[in-house]
Order: structure tokens, then C-alpha cells, then sequence
């Protein structure tokens, strides 16, 4: 009986590292503005380190080039980058 809580118990502190493990990898992936890959807004906006509404602001003004597919805006990383070295 106090196996099976044991057992238990260790089986829910491995699923809560690999969540935080997956998570740190979401984190890292973040991190670098990849030239070849589209982004959504949200995360342009998190790679940039601005609001959401502020990268909306810089796409109307034409700061940074972007397509609106399907009512949301994809980005590439480099348009990112270019607007980073302006």
C-alpha cells in the first residue's frame, strides 16, 4: 500500500520536470529570431520584448512588414531582424 503512494508520488514529480523541461525549451526557442520562420504576432511581439498592440502599431505603421492571413498577422524573422538594425 505505501508502494503504490510511493509510486504515485514519483510519477507526478517526473510529469512536473518534463512539463518544466518542455517549458524552458518553448523559452529557449524564443530566445533566437530565426531568419527562415513566419511568427504570429504574439510571439513577434515576445521576441521584440513589446506589447501586442504596440508590434500592431509598427506593422500599420509599416515599420515592420508583415501578412495578415486569416485575421491574424504572420511575421518572418527577418523582417524582425531588419527592423532590430534600424
Amino acid at each position: 500500500m505505501i508502494w503504490t503512494y510511493f509510486t504515485r508520488i514519483a510519477a507526478l514529480l517526473h510529469l512536473a520536470v518534463a512539463a518544466k523541461n518542455f517549458k524552458n525549451m518553448q523559452r529557449r526557442e524564443l530566445v533566437e529570431i530565426n531568419p527562415n520562420r513566419i511568427y504570429n504576432s504574439y510571439e513577434a511581439a515576445t521576441l521584440l520584448g513589446i506589447d501586442r498592440s504596440q508590434l500592431l502599431c509598427l506593422i500599420r505603421d509599416g515599420k515592420i512588414g508583415a501578412r495578415l492571413i486569416h485575421d491574424n498577422y504572420r511575421i518572418t524573422g527577418l523582417s524582425l531582424m531588419e527592423y532590430l538594425k534600424s
